[in-house]
């Protein structure tokens, strides 16, 4: 009796783990090599992103670091103005206009506005103080969402 199909590969001698492959089968392993291809890419990135995370880490570390050294402390700030005189400006590299220091831009002031009398009352011709008017503050109109800042 003889047979229309394809001989076996046992008939033949052949191993049978070297069997030809269907094309399903081979679609299948091409499927899992690309997906495991894919993986390793995703691990390969991860592994760069946490490695430039650390980095960064360390450079912030480093950052804080030299900002916490770079610290100066200020010697304690004597004002050269005379009192009731109008403040006296500093050179740009004196140690306290570096940045915002209250006592150093705000001292003075204060005495300097007392003598020129912006605290004093006003007066009419007649001599009596002016009555009180209205203080205004004109606000600003509400943004888009309708509500104040």
């Amino acid at each position: 009796m003889a047979s229309n199909s394809a001989p076996s590969p046992a008939s033949e001698g052949l191993n049978p783990s070297m069997q030809v492959k269907t094309e399903k089968e081979l679609e299948k392993e091409r499927k899992k090599a690309e997906k495991q291809a894919k993986f390793e890419q995703k691990k390969a990135a991860q592994a760069q992103a946490a490695a430039a995370a650390a980095i960064a880490d360390k450079t912030k570390e480093k950052k804080e670091k030299d900002k916490k050294a770079g610290v100066e402390v200020l010697p304690p700030f004597v004002e050269d103005t005379p009192p009731g005189e109008k403040k006296r400006l500093r050179p740009f590299d004196d140690p306290y206009c570096s940045s915002y220091h209250p006592v150093a831009v705000e001292s003075a002031w204060y005495a300097w506005w007392e003598k020129q009398g912006f605290f004093q009352p006003q007066f009419t011709p007649e001599g009596q103080v002016k009555p009180e008017g209205s203080f205004v503050i004109v606000v600003p109109p509400p943004n888009v969402t309708g509500v104040l800042q």
